[in-house]
């Protein structure tokens, strides 16, 4: 049998390994603010997942608390978050096969409510105590439902800072690749100065950030023609000296003997 449901990355995201890990310990040790987090960390999905397939509020509510209570009698075989979520999975997957085995399909609901409110989730979750005769939560559903939220916002920030490390390792040596370029005599005269133009092709993995050039001192015009591609305007011989410079560090000087 195939399974509708996605995986609960909440319990098996790094980031969230040693909450989990102590939320499941937790509920084999019979804690009730264990079970209340770890309820809280998924009923959301949970919901979710039963109202997409079934579309009845009511009936989901069933197949929401029927979950929790087999898996809260499945504890012992379950001892990592790993665990915990296939479990889930395919409690979730055995629950629907039954459902709609038993012919206990309900009409759906004419205005959808595809999330758990807030009020109906206290309410099953103080059932779900009573049911499974576990201690009454002692930490409110509210303050362990906002700790949730910042370990998702967490693990999302911290996938988004390994991203950005991993560019940072790439790009950085980068900025220190430094450009090469090479100088050539340009065939026929230039109509602005009267004398033959040299041409500069640069080739960079970084884009150019300036090029610059004189002859014994004295600054030459520059003309860019393509984005690799330069002509020097040299208005008296001497020795041409250009220099290029990258984003970042990289840095090369080219010379060429121009003129008499």
């Amino acid at each position: 049998m195939s399974n509708a449901f996605h995986p609960f990355h909440a319990l098996t995201a790094k980031a969230n390994a040693d909450y989990v890990q102590g939320l499941i310990d937790g509920i084999r040790s019979r804690d009730g603010n264990a079970f209340a987090a770890f309820y809280a960390l998924t009923a959301e999905q949970v919901y979710r997942d039963f109202y997409r397939q079934l579309g009845s509020a009511y009936l989901v509510q069933d197949c929401v608390a029927k979950l929790y209570v087999l898996f809260v009698q499945a504890i012992g075989r379950i001892d990592t978050p790993a665990k915990a979520a296939d479990a889930l999975r395919h409690i979730e997957a055995k629950i629907l096969d039954y459902v709609r085995t038993s012919g206990r399909d309900a009409p759906r609901d004419k205005r959808p409510r595809p999330t758990l409110s807030a009020d109906v989730s206290e309410i099953l979750l103080i059932d779900l105590l009573d049911r499974l005769k576990l201690p009454e939560n002692t930490v409110p559903l509210e303050m362990i439902a906002a700790y949730d939220v910042y370990l998702k916002q967490k693990s999302t920030v911290l996938r988004w800072l390994i991203a950005l490390a991993a560019a940072v390792l790439v790009i950085f040596p980068l900025l220190f690749v430094n450009p090469k370029g090479q100088l050539t005599r340009a065939g026929g005269v230039s109509p602005f100065t009267g004398r033959p133009a040299v041409t500069l092709t640069v080739n960079a993995v970084l884009p150019v950030r300036s090029v610059t050039a004189a002859v014994d001192g004295q600054a030459v015009p520059i003309m860019q023609e393509s984005r690799n591609t330069y002509t020097l305007l040299p208005q008296k011989s001497g020795r041409l000296t250009v220099t290029v410079k990258t984003l970042g560090r990289g840095k090369c000087t080219e010379s060429l003997q121009i003129g008499d």
